[in-house]
């Protein structure tokens, strides 16, 4: 729907040929949603109840009860996808693509937070989100325009965090970074140096902001404000000791997307009228 919209909202939505483009992949996908809808049914006693097996009903249905705890297991988990990837849509000037992104990510993960089995594994039903949120990292087109030491330094940012504090750090200090499974032998320092590192960073950001102010130079100020804001919000969110911060973020991304697709909508709709 998003990409036939961005790609005919010209087209007045009541024509023939918005008929013809609407109707047939809706009839088509509501031909092969409907088997499984009624093979919930029949199991399950509801449409909407899709089983991971068809048996031991209170581990299949969507359940709220389910919500807090998955949302700490998926957003904790994938912290080291999630974080970097959200962060870069908000700095993404490609309205297109912010949009793919949310409505790609957001809402897949939103929905296995209440699903029962999905603590069976932190990776295993988000596999579609994956390289999506590579590509919103890999191929942002800030890192094209910023200066290479500059993005050397942001990588050194977000690299000293995940590496050298997680997945292996110790247990006095593992509710910072999240819960991983690996269990390389590694002491302390590494995880304490890993943040001083990435704070310093930062801190370097905010300086080098500050100089360019009061140096009146609004220009750089401005090339080097996207820096300060990303390394800041990513140590922050990072250090956090709960998911609920990379979870707040995804929310206010998803709300954000709708509100701006619900606005252009409606301007598209206006402009036909008129």
């Amino acid at each position: 729907i998003l990409l036939y919209f961005d790609k005919y909202k010209n087209i007045p939505l009541l024509s023939k040929k918005s008929f013809q483009m609407i109707v047939p992949p809706c009839l088509l996908f509501l031909a092969v949603i409907t088997l499984q809808l009624l093979v919930n049914h029949h199991h399950f006693g509801s449409p909407f109840t899709t089983p991971y097996t068809l048996h031991s009903k209170e581990l299949v249905k969507w359940d709220s009860k389910f919500i807090l705890d998955n949302i700490q297991f998926l957003f904790t988990c994938n912290k080291a996808w999630f974080l970097p990837a959200l962060l870069m849509v908000f700095l993404q000037p490609d309205q297109k693509l912010k949009r793919i992104f949310i409505l790609w990510c957001i809402p897949v993960t939103l929905f296995f937070t209440g699903y029962g089995c999905t603590f069976n594994s932190p990776i295993r039903f988000l596999l579609p989100i994956f390289p999506v949120m590579a590509f919103m990292i890999v191929t942002s087109p800030l890192w094209h325009q910023w200066k290479n030491y500059r993005n050397i330094r942001l990588l050194a940012t977000i690299l000293s965090c995940i590496a050298l504090t997680s997945p292996w750090m110790p247990d006095r200090l593992k509710n910072l970074c999240g819960q991983w499974n690996f269990t390389a032998p590694v002491t302390d320092y590494l995880t304490i140096a890993g943040l001083i590192i990435a704070s310093l960073l930062a801190i370097s950001f905010v300086a080098e902001y500050l100089i360019y102010r009061r140096k009146q130079n609004q220009a750089e100020a401005e090339n080097i404000l996207p820096y300060v804001i990303y390394s800041v919000l990513f140590i922050l969110l990072w250090i956090e000791p709960t998911a609920y911060g990379v979870f707040a973020l995804s929310i206010c991304a998803f709300l954000y997307i709708c509100r701006d697709l619900i606005l252009d909508i409606f301007s598209a709709l206006k402009q036909q009228k008129s």
